[in-house]
């Protein structure tokens, strides 16, 4: 197995694994997330085009085992905070068959390492409280918790 950047010959595998987060996601959350949707292959390829994204992804042969989206983005100075450029993890995924190896921490140290060398001043991510094992291989990596995100569905609120 190794770590590489994406191209466009692994969009049929990069869907799959899509498809595999987003179902998750889709139960665990119906009222939030939307059932599987694929991004096309033009947004894909547009995506691999862009400076400011980066798509990992850990290949045996031409089998995708995991993928790592992240982005850049700028924070901007304001009253309370300096300003800063982060490399923020959008989605990690490993393929259901294939977690417990250790794949999901290559792809964040290769992940961490992307970030160092674009002299990014942090990564951040975020992650579903349902989520549970993510959380913890989040963790095990040195992230920690940084601020907390809450919400209610107000639909289902009586008083």
């Amino acid at each position: 197995m190794i770590i590489r950047p994406a191209s466009r010959s692994d969009y049929a595998e990069y869907v799959r694994l899509e498809r595999q987060i987003a179902q998750m996601h889709c139960d665990a959350m119906p009222g939030v997330f939307k059932p599987v949707a694929d991004r096309s292959e033009k947004e894909f390829c547009k995506l691999l085009k862009d400076a400011d994204w980066a798509l990992l992804v850990a290949a045996q042969g031409a089998t995708l085992l995991g993928i790592a989206l992240s982005h850049v983005r700028e924070q901007g100075e304001s009253a309370t905070q300096k300003a800063s450029r982060i490399l923020e993890l959008n989605s990690l995924c490993v393929d259901e068959a294939c977690r417990e190896q250790g794949i999901g921490t290559q792809l964040i140290d290769a992940t961490k390492k992307l970030a160092k060398e674009r002299g990014l001043t942090r990564l951040e991510l975020n992650v579903w409280g349902f989520n549970e094992g993510a959380r913890r291989l989040y963790e095990r990596e040195g992230f920690g918790l940084m601020r907390t995100w809450m919400g209610i569905d107000v639909e289902r609120y009586s008083p």
